[in-house]
């Protein structure tokens, strides 16, 4: 074969390896478009390399945090390192991976970036398994041991006596006073000498069977520590798996380093010589086994990667079969299926155990590649294994923990439970032997001390009926304290039932005098105004122009001033009807009422294009005409403030809550600032001119009248530029 042939077929290898590699490579410029990527990334995102070629990759996937790291690099013309950086993929959850992203320079000026993903999700999450585990069981080690502590610090307080339970303490004293003598009788009556010694014994022969309980119990808890020893061992090997990884991570760091410096030497030679080069740097720095064999089976390739995995250098295993240099254990006709399905077949995916040169077990994850020769029958393999025996064994290890633990758990529990036994016999058996001890005392001090403790309870009882006739005299004086106190509360209930009264039927007849003062009032200036606008109007027409420019601008402003009185006039009437002209509440189909509303501003609706939608709406207990006015002022307001060159647009819903309805009407118009919330339901008041809107600023307040005269509340919620949402409620 010649120099060319031999540099095609090396550089159609590469390219094969590259597209069957278990990491994602991918070259973009520094403008960061796809110039192309290997079927890794591809497949990652279910596309195919071209589909990439020649797209942005921020138009693709947007991170603004990515784009800021990516940027770096090129202005920098510094590579950029991250580890076990989590991302979050739509179907596979939350992810880890390894970054390598290195500027790509010619004449040191950055042309493109190279970038590389390594998945190391598996390794992650048999980590945090493994942390988490041993935190959970530490966690209720230590919740059970501080639960014990507390047990035994918490002792019951003595409280104190209150009125209600005067009658019970005596009975309890009664009691305790019938207790104390059938104590005294026990007393009184001699016990023998052969009794106490049987009693002695008894108590000698349970101290003794506690004692062996109690090393049986020390014996349990020396294993129960052994086991946690055991424990702290495994996690030392957890902690050198994680460290022979963070190995493999520098050395793919490295990889990819030798990698970038091999493309950059390639823009300074010939083509020729970069892609051999290129070619011995890849197959000899990449971390997985390659292995080419020809079509009977023989290795014609092994680079560093597989002497470090297998432990066999190229020399010992060129031109023996691979099969037998891997010692790998599948039948004949297993691996006959194997090249079979090559046969038709581009590569094949699959895992495998290997043996090492020393008989170890490997677990290899292979890609085999069926290379074809279009001008011959021939045909060669490229293997390329990766060895995930420590992923496999952390991943056993991970469950020989879990169960481990597990079992632990069950047995620290049965521990404490057997020790909580044990204590409760060790307690009776302590009790049991002071009340023996007290008992011979007491049979030793023989009738004198019998005597003198009778004399003493007979004095105690003495005392204890004396308190019992002291509480009981408490208990009566309280009682007749209690019945004057409920005579005087009912005194003077009844005294400010009678003002209650008195300052409501006052409020009552206030309310309706202010109303009646309002209508008369606001009624009565009507004409003296129409008077007032009519003759200044007349004076306007007859000496406009003819007195001075001064004159005709007066008369306009009292004009203007005494429409504006008129429409005030009518608006302040308008609020003070709200009650006195108020129908009596009836049930209201309230959709019908916010039909009613539409009909009735249909001319405002179609000018402004407003889109009013609302949802399914009770029946309420309500006057009807009101509540047709509370939603003309609410929708009419929401298409008023609507916001320029934007399709207004209203929907009201309703909700139970309690013993009411929570009703809300939702626009989308200029909004209002918070500060103005409880500004906007005050008669009069107004946040913008009368050029930048019309009205008078009655809307609203006459919406609160109503709502508050049928029981309710109003308030909004509103972001400016966003729009508002006016609240209310009706009871049921």
């Amino acid at each position: 074969m010649n120099l060319s042939n031999e540099i095609s077929g090396n550089a159609l290898m590469l390219e094969t390896i590259f597209d069957h590699t278990h990491f994602m490579i991918a070259y973009l410029d520094k403008d960061f478009n796809f110039i192309g990527v290997n079927k890794a990334y591809a497949e990652r995102s279910n596309k195919t390399p071209d589909f990439f070629v020649g797209k942005n990759h921020f138009d693709l996937y947007p991170h603004k945090g990515n784009e800021k790291i990516f940027k770096n690099v090129v202005k920098s013309g510094k590579p950029y390192f991250a580890y076990s950086m989590p991302l979050e993929h739509p179907e596979l959850g939350i992810t880890y991976w390894d970054w390598v992203i290195k500027p790509v320079k010619d004449d040191n000026e950055v042309t493109g970036i190279l970038l590389s993903l390594t998945d190391v999700t598996d390794y992650k999450r048999n980590e945090d398994t493994i942390s988490e585990n041993q935190r959970d069981f530490l966690d209720k080690l230590v919740e059970n041991r501080a639960q014990d502590l507390l047990s035994k610090q918490n002792e019951p307080e003595n409280s104190i006596l209150e009125i209600e339970d005067l009658n019970q303490q005596i009975n309890e004293l009664k009691k305790t006073n019938q207790e104390f003598k059938e104590i005294i009788s026990k007393y009184e009556i001699s016990e023998s000498e052969e009794s106490v010694g049987k009693q002695v014994n008894e108590i000698l022969e349970k101290q003794v069977a506690a004692e062996e309980l109690l090393n049986i119990k020390n014996l349990e808890a020396k294993k129960k520590d052994q086991k946690i020893a055991e424990l702290e061992k495994t996690n030392d090997k957890f902690k050198e798996i994680i460290s022979k990884y963070e190995d493999s991570k520098i050395e793919n760091e490295k990889f990819i380093k030798n990698l970038i410096e091999t493309h950059a030497k390639e823009l300074e030679t010939t083509e020729n010589e970069n892609i051999s080069h290129l070619n011995e740097e890849i197959i000899d720095n990449v971390s997985d086994a390659v292995i080419r064999v020809d079509g009977k089976l023989r290795v014609k390739m092994w680079n560093d990667a597989a002497q470090n995995i297998y432990g066999w250098k190229e020399d010992e295993v060129i031109g023996k079969v691979v099969y037998n240099v891997f010692k790998s254990k599948e039948s004949p006709i297993e691996r006959l299926k194997v090249l079979e399905y090559l046969r038709t077949n581009e590569y094949l995916n699959s895992e495998f155990i290997h043996y090492s040169k020393e008989g170890s077990p490997i677990h290899i994850k292979s890609i085999i590649i069926a290379k074809r020769d279009n001008n011959s029958p021939s045909i060669e393999y490229i293997l390329i294994n990766r060895d995930i025996s420590e992923l496999k064994n952390s991943a056993e290890l991970v469950a020989i923990s879990n169960s481990e633990i597990e079992n632990l758990n069950q047995k620290v529990i049965e521990l404490e439970k057997s020790n909580d036994e044990f204590k409760e016999i060790l307690l009776k058996y302590e009790n049991s032997e002071k009340l023996f001890e007290k008992r011979v005392k007491e049979v030793l001090r023989k009738q004198k001390e019998a005597k003198e403790l009778l004399g003493a309870k007979k004095l105690r009882v003495e005392e204890l009926n004396q308190k019992i006739i002291n509480l009981e005299n408490t208990n009566e004086e309280f009682s007749i304290y209690i019945s004057k106190l409920k005579d005087s509360v009912e005194s003077q209930k009844d005294i400010y039932e009678k003002q209650l009264k008195k300052l409501t039927a006052d409020l009552n007849r206030s309310n309706e005098e202010l109303q009646q003062f309002a209508y008369v009032t606001s009624h009565d200036l009507q004409e003296p105004l129409r008077t007032i606008a009519s003759f200044t109007q007349l004076l306007a027409k007859r000496y406009k122009n003819k007195i001075d420019e001064d004159s005709d601008e007066f008369m306009e402003y009292i004009v203007d001033a005494s429409t504006r009185m008129q429409e005030m006039i009518k608006d302040l009437l308008q609020y003070s009807r709200v009650v006195s002209r108020g129908k009596v509440f009836k049930p209201t189909n309230t959709e019908e009422i916010i039909d009613y509303t539409t009909s009735s501003l249909k001319t405002l609706i179609e000018d402004n294009d407003a889109e009013i939608t609302y949802d399914k709406l009770p029946k309420v207990n309500a006057d009807s005409g009101q509540l047709l006015r509370l939603f003309q002022n609410l929708v009419e307001n929401s298409i008023k403030f609507r916001q320029f060159a934007v399709q207004p647009k209203i929907h009201i819903s309703c909700k139970e809550h309690g013993n009411e309805y929570v009703f809300s009407v939702a626009d989308n118009g200029i909004g209002i600032e918070e500060e103005h919330f409880d500004r906007i339901f005050t008669i009069f008041q107004r946040l913008h001119t009368k050029e930048e809107y019309e009205g008078s600023g009655i809307g609203l307040p006459v919406a609160k009248r109503i709502v508050e005269r049928h029981g309710g509340q109003i308030w909004v919620e509103s972001e400016p530029y966003v729009g508002s949402t006016f609240y209310f409620t009706i009871p049921y």
